[in-house]
């Protein structure tokens, strides 16, 4: 049987591990609670904030992804939907609950730093 093998992303990580995977909570809750602690001081602070939670958002849509891909290919592969019901179950109740308060400081910290955020992305005109 040939084997479905994941994408690999062009994108190198630089908040997680190359090779983290998303596993149990206990790895995840880590950086959730980073972003949640993590002091915003300017905007660079705030850019990289983002870029973190972006990338932690996209390795667990990736890991999903993959599973449910494998799935599709291989149905008899127990180990896939294990680890997809796993994460709907254990691990996505936990990252509703925590995302709650990670958006309620990204409203504070966006409504701080947006305006100039906003500056930034427009060159200056001369």
């Amino acid at each position: 049987m040939n084997t479905i093998k994941p994408p690999t992303g062009n994108i190198p990580r630089t908040y997680l591990p190359t090779r983290f995977k998303v596993t149990v909570w206990s790895k995840l809750k880590p950086y959730y609670n980073d972003l949640l602690k993590r002091p915003i001081k300017s905007t660079i602070d705030l850019k990289h904030w983002i870029a973190d939670k972006t990338e932690l958002d996209a390795a667990i849509a990736e890991e999903l992804l993959t599973r449910e891909t494998v799935l599709k290919g291989e149905p008899d592969d127990k180990r896939s939907k294990e680890i997809i019901d796993y994460i709907q179950s254990e691990i996505c109740p936990r990252i509703d609950k925590i995302e709650t308060e990670i958006a309620k400081r990204m409203k504070k910290d966006l409504s701080r730093y947006q305006y100039r955020l906003f500056r930034q992305s427009f060159p200056a005109r001369r």
